[in-house]
């Protein structure tokens, strides 16, 4: 989907004013994209490194493989799962910042 199709699958025509359309366009793309910092914490609580999966793959990715190979070392996952506690909602705080600047672009006049 291009930028012209999704600025037109945001625009709300029952709107008066540009500004009131694309303040509407924004918050209907945030509505559907951003992420739930709570959610984020409750995944990295019940699930440590997994849980992270939902905040950033890659990130989850590399924070699980390292639980893995340390854990051997009985303190290395408990280190890990707290980085990633505090990790996720952070990641997924910075995510919808990011979020909010695509949607402004898009939505713009």
């Amino acid at each position: 989907m291009d930028d012209m199709e999704e600025y037109e699958r945001y625009a709300k025509p029952e709107d008066n004013t540009s500004e009131k359309r694309r303040q509407r366009r924004i918050e209907n793309y945030l509505e559907e994209h951003k992420k739930s910092p709570v959610l984020a914490f409750v995944l990295a609580l019940l699930f440590g490194p997994v849980g992270y999966l939902y905040a950033h793959a890659i990130a989850g990715v590399i924070l699980t493989v390292a639980a893995v190979l340390t854990y051997s070392t009985v303190i290395g996952p408990f280190i890990i799962w707290g980085v990633c506690l505090i990790g996720a909602p952070l990641t997924v705080q910075e995510y919808n910042r990011k979020l909010r600047s695509k949607a402004e672009l898009i939505a713009g006049d």
